[in-house]
């Protein structure tokens, strides 16, 4: 008797857990979990100090006569605003470049960034400041035998006939950066076929040809690229290392952040047994997803100081025409289950799309290159949008969502309105940094959207699974610009040979840690932030305005519209810091002389051993 009581009440037991099971599954208890994600638009309350009056100034001489000149003249302009250098940009043949380069002090900087030095109406005038102790950086190479001598050009041949591809330091110049050498088409030169005299320091080299050197002419400093690699975007960190390198010292602002992005996340688990999954785990694809794959994630989390924000796709249907469907009550079970997940790290969740279809109309994208259909219009747009908003609502409880991906980078004025319709508290647009131009691609620059009143645009600077010289020199040129990784990845490359290189996950995931372990152990006071957080201090140092001195062994960083903390990297080329007052130092890399500076008063005094 006693043993049939504890059959039924074995049944009886294993029929609850059923029954409990299946009501989960089925959305019964979908608003028990509410996702804390809110974010408060308050008053910025700045701190300012006295403005210095002979504070370090850039005197930067441009052109925008042809495509190259123009090119270096946004790169310029982007890199100099982000990292907050006081900087005045003069035409190349304009009668003033003469009275502004009498004005410059032997600590100022002169930059040239273009070829066209045979439009300076007096070069003279260049020779003078730099042989009386001025500092010039040469952005490009530039056939011009005139200033041959004082860039330290012993016989100029002309241009060599055939580009030469990749990159070699001879010198350190940023951590991690300087460690790598490319030997790809990844960086491009087109260059001169000099050579140098005895007395110039090549600082870089592709294919044994001197592409960076130094020289000192007279009392003065020059530093000459000799190569066209600083029209291309990605090397906006290196051109600004470079920049620091040949004066006495050089403060950039940095935003200080890490970001990684989870494209397609949460999303339905595509059904069944891969064979790339279970010849490795004897596991179906719903099981290596929650059982190994988030298991390695939020491992990485927690060892390389990280957090993610994951970009939601509700369904996979290629539907884009009135009537749309409901999103599967099945498939929503894995989107709420990593919704939890994501959540217990600390991480964000925004949106990648009510499907993989990329929000655009006819003509606004090449739809056959990517087997997506057409969306029929903006309203149908929205009304997908609702669809997924609602279902996340459903899940989540009442959550604001900030951060929008566009499914393949591609996104239609018309798409960018219909996702801020929807999503009213949207604050960020995540696309793409550097690419080939296409028909409705999302390239964008940090900063406000362009089309969009209250949007920001935070693209991505790297992706992908693939440690390589060619990815963390994608990633090591966003930290030494601006102070700042924003990876993404994909958790669906596995099962795709062409983006998985016919890798496993173990594979791909010893990559993976590979790239978070060399960012974590190098640059370990990045700050790990989501989407919305970036945005929030990204509005923080949009006013800011920082100006720098230095006298006999003190360096004074003065601060306008401060929210502080702000964060710095100082160079200097001699000294080291003893002492700071109004923040903090930290020592990066002692052969360089580079530092993080932490600055939580509007006036820093930094004394020097």
């Amino acid at each position: 008797m006693n043993v049939k009581k504890s059959i039924i009440y074995i049944l009886a037991l294993i029929l609850i857990c059923a029954i409990n099971i299946q009501l989960v599954r089925y959305g019964i208890f979908e608003k028990t979990f509410d996702v804390n994600q809110k974010y408060k638009e308050g008053k910025l309350n700045y701190i300012s100090s006295s403005i210095p009056k002979n504070y370090q100034k850039i005197l930067v001489l441009y052109s925008n006569k042809d495509k190259g000149s123009s090119d270096i003249y946004n790169n310029i302009y982007y890199t100099f605003n982000m990292a907050k250098l006081n900087y005045k940009l003069i035409d190349i043949e304009a009668e003033e470049v003469e009275k502004e380069i009498e004005k410059l002090k032997t600590d100022d900087l002169l930059v040239i960034g273009s070829e066209r030095l045979y439009e300076i109406k007096n070069p003279n005038i260049i020779k003078h400041y730099i042989k009386n102790g001025g500092h010039t950086v040469f952005l490009v190479r530039a056939f011009f035998n005139e200033f041959n001598d004082i860039v330290g050009v012993k016989e100029n041949k002309g241009f060599l006939k055939k580009s030469l591809y990749g990159f070699k330091f001879e010198r350190e110049i940023f951590p991690g950066l300087d460690e790598l050498e490319i030997k790809s088409k990844k960086v491009v030169h087109s260059s001169l076929d000099v050579i140098l005299k005895q007395d110039a320091d090549v600082l870089a080299t592709s294919e044994n040809k001197p592409i960076i050197w130094t020289n000192k002419y007279g009392k003065g400093r020059i530093l000459y690229v000799n190569s066209t690699l600083l029209m291309d975007k990605v090397n906006r960190g290196l051109m600004l290392q470079y920049i620091s390198y040949i004066g006495d010292y050089f403060l950039s602002t940095i935003l200080n952040a890490k970001m990684v992005d989870i494209d397609d996340f949460p999303s339905p688990i595509k059904q069944g047994k891969d064979e790339v999954i279970y010849s490795q785990y004897n596991m179906d694809n719903n099981s290596f997803y929650k059982n190994i794959w988030w298991s390695d994630m939020y491992n990485f989390a927690q060892k390389y100081n990280i957090k993610y924000t994951g970009l939601i796709i509700g369904t996979y249907s290629d539907k884009t025409k009135k009537p749309l469907n409901e999103l599967n009550k099945l498939q929503l079970e894995d989107i709420k289950y990593f919704g939890r997940r994501l959540s217990e790290v600390q991480g964000e969740i925004g949106v990648h799309g009510y499907n993989h279809n990329s929000l655009a109309l006819k003509g606004q994208m090449n739809f056959e290159d990517y087997g997506y259909n057409e969306w029929e219009s903006q309203e149908t747009m929205e009304e997908s949008l609702k669809i997924l908003k609602n279902s996340i609502e459903n899940m989540y409880g009442n959550i604001k969502i900030y951060t929008y991906v566009p499914p393949s980078n591609i996104i239609s004025k018309d798409g960018k309105n219909a996702v801020k319709k929807v999503f009213k508290e949207l604050k960020v647009f995540a696309g793409l940094y550097t690419g080939e131009s296409e028909n409705g691609v999302l390239y964008q620059e940090f900063g406000k959207d362009p089309d969009v009143l209250g949007i920001y645009d935070f693209p991505r600077l790297s992706s992908g699974q693939d440690y390589s010289p060619e990815l963390m020199w994608d990633i090591y040129n966003g930290i030494a610009h601006y102070g700042i990784v924003n990876h993404f990845i994909h958790p669906d490359d596995v099962l795709d040979k062409e983006k998985s290189k016919g890798r496993t996950w173990n594979e791909m995931k010893k990559d993976l840690s590979n790239i978070f372990s060399d960012i974590y152990d190098r640059f370990s006071f990045l700050r790990p932030i989501t989407n919305i957080e970036a945005y929030t201090e990204y509005i923080k140092k949009e006013e800011l305005k920082v100006y720098i001195t230095k006298k006999d062994s003190v360096i004074n960083i003065y601060h306008e519209n401060l929210i502080p903390p702000a964060y710095h990297y100082l160079r200097i080329k001699e000294d080291k810091i003893s002492r700071i007052d109004g923040g903090k130092f930290t020592l990066i890399d002692k052969d360089t002389g580079l530092y993080l500076i932490e600055a939580n008063e509007p006036k820093i005094e930094i004394k020097l051993k």
